[in-house]
């Protein structure tokens, strides 16, 4: 059974159960409140007319009813009143008013709605109002209220029979079982669908949190030997530092490549052979490779860092290049990337490897800080800005790179300290302390310089600036 039909059976057990005590609720409460209510009105109307007969004093003047002309205008005065009556009431049947004969002391009907023989009427002269429920002919109900014609508190003169349908609470409790069942399916389909997309961004969530902690355990365990190493050393070796570049530079190729393998193997997953994107990356993982390769061997052959030849490079390149190669992170993260370009800058002598290295460590580093923001607040923006731009001085032009984020920074008291080797303020486990000082080593190599500046919990930047010669190679 998949995880959604279980909710929709939880959600099924939880509703029904409710549609079912409102249901119980309607016909329990709603309906006898509903039918006293009707009552109600029946007892109004006879009393309404009672008291209208009675303050015309309709009965008194009629006198005698021994002539037939005055039985009929009796009748046709009463009939109006009873007219009035119904026309104010729809759900009333049916409306009797009868006059107590003082010779026979029955009651004699006077006029009614419903025409019916005056021979075989029968009706008792109470004297108080009494209400009854009773069925009628259509197997429905009605209910039967008589009240009291009288003068104050003196013998009855008559009797006012209103009949009054039940039909209109029937066809009220059936519109609210009605909107009780379609407000039920509503909510469930509602709950439904917005389970299913909670629960689809959920599994996605999970996806990309497994998988970033996968390839953490991956690295942690290709570095733990080093780091156990380094941190329980007491003095600065040229083998342990040796051990340590080669475990740093290694380190984060793979850390590349096993995003771009994941983004891989989702892509032939859902997609064709042959596109774009799966070509680049394609590429990328080639490039990680053939990178890896090239210092394990020279490291083999001469246990020092290769020392590459400086040629001609674009900057703007390296750092679109680098982009991508961290990219899948970015993505993973919800990073926003913004990149100002000097499009005007021409091309640097410098080791492209080194520059490649350099930015690499910068764009790791900014990406660890605002995870480490992300994981304290998600709320904010996440924000990684690379610059470039070139600037012609008296002393000299130079060619300034600068990396800014909006992470968790660094403390005022560290800013002095995060080029030494070893020192890192990231948690134990998540870092060598060696990116920042092989990076500063390798733009002093180049002939450049290197600072950094941040706001604890609200920034970082740093800024590098490499000697640059206009014209000298063009």
């Amino acid at each position: 059974m998949t995880l959604q039909a279980k909710i929709l059976i939880v959600l099924v057990s939880v509703i029904l159960p409710i549609f079912v005590m409102m249901t119980v609720i309607e016909n329990h409460v709603a309906r006898p409140v509903l039918m006293d209510e009707l009552k109600q009105f029946g007892v109004t109307a006879g009393k309404t007319l009672a008291a209208q007969i009675v303050s015309e004093d309709l009965f008194v003047r009629a006198g005698p009813l021994d002539s037939p002309a005055a039985v009929a205008k009796l009748s046709q005065t009463v009939d109006n009143l009873i007219r009035e009556i119904i026309y104010l009431q729809p759900a009333i049947v049916r409306v009797d008013v009868a006059r107590r004969d003082r010779a026979t002391q029955r009651a004699v009907l006077v006029a009614s709605n419903i025409e019916e023989d005056p021979t075989v009427f029968s009706l008792p002269v109470v004297d108080a109002t009494q209400s009854e429920l009773k069925s009628d002919e259509q197997g429905g109900s009605l209910w039967e209220v008589l009240v009291p014609i009288r003068v104050g508190k003196g013998r009855p003169m008559g009797v006012v029979r209103v009949l009054i349908s039940t039909k209109l609470v029937g066809t009220m409790m059936s519109k609210f079982s009605r909107i009780t069942l379609t407000a039920a399916l509503v909510s469930v389909v509602l709950l439904v669908a917005g389970l299913s997309i909670a629960l689809r961004k959920t599994v996605e969530n999970d996806r990309l949190l497994r998988q970033a902690q996968n390839e953490k355990i991956q690295l942690s365990r290709e570095l733990q030997d080093v780091q156990r190493q380094l941190l329980n050393s007491e003095k600065f070796s040229v083998m342990g530092q040796l051990t340590a570049n080669f475990a740093h530079e290694i380190g984060t190729p793979l850390n590349a490549m096993g995003g771009h393998l994941q983004l891989l193997q989702e892509a032939l997953d859902r997609s064709t052979e042959g596109g774009s994107r799966s070509w680049e990356r394609t590429q990328i993982i080639a490039e990680q490779l053939s990178k890896i390769e090239h210092v394990v061997k020279s490291f083999l052959q001469t246990t020092a860092k290769p020392v590459s030849q400086k040629q001609l490079v674009d900057i703007n390149q390296i750092i679109q290049k680098t982009v991508a190669i961290v990219r899948p992170r970015l993505d993973a993260l919800g990073v926003t990337v913004e990149m100002d370009l000097d499009r005007q800058m021409g091309p640097l002598r410098m080791v492209p490897l080194d520059l490649e290295q350099v930015l690499l460590n910068l764009f790791n580093n900014s990406l660890d800080s605002l995870q480490a923001k992300q994981e304290k607040s998600a709320k904010g923006r996440f924000l990684l800005k690379i610059a470039s731009l070139a600037r012609h001085e008296k002393e000299g032009s130079w060619a300034d790179l600068e990396v800014f984020d909006t992470g968790v920074g660094i403390k005022k008291e560290n800013l002095a300290n995060v080029w030494k080797p070893f020192f890192t303020t990231k948690r134990p486990g998540e870092g060598t302390g060696l990116g920042l000082n092989i990076s500063e080593r390798l733009i002093s190599k180049n002939g450049g310089t290197v600072d950094m500046d941040s706001k604890e919990g609200v920034w970082a930047k740093v800024q590098i600036r490499l000697p640059y010669k206009v014209g000298e190679f063009a």
